[in-house]
């Protein structure tokens, strides 16, 4: 038991510092890094994979759905407004909530 609220403990803060870095470099470089929206997925996915907040399929479905829907309003805000009004590291990161906390 100990052991399982450690582990928790221990992704709480993983994610915390994950998505407060992210935060931070957004606000000063309007920037979201590959290697920290890609780490946050991949250990989303990666933990879920046992069922520790969802089952690994809504996870992989909420990481999926995530990325594709920001990606369609991104595409399609491009070519009626000619520019971009999201980004794509959005995006990624949207996904990687999927990952963690499923559909």
């Amino acid at each position: 038991m100990t052991l399982q609220i450690t582990l928790n403990w221990l992704l709480f803060a993983f994610f915390t510092w994950i998505s407060v870095e992210l935060a931070y470099t957004d606000h000063v470089s309007n920037r979201l890094p590959n290697r920290l929206t890609f780490a946050l997925m991949a250990v989303g996915l990666t933990i879920n994979t046992t069922g520790l907040f969802v089952p690994w399929t809504q996870a992989v479905l909420g990481c999926a759905v995530s990325y594709l829907g920001i990606r369609l309003c991104h595409d399609i805000q491009l070519r009626i407004l000619g520019k971009a009004g999201i980004g794509l590291g959005d995006a990624k990161y949207l996904a990687a909530l999927g990952a963690w906390f499923g559909i």
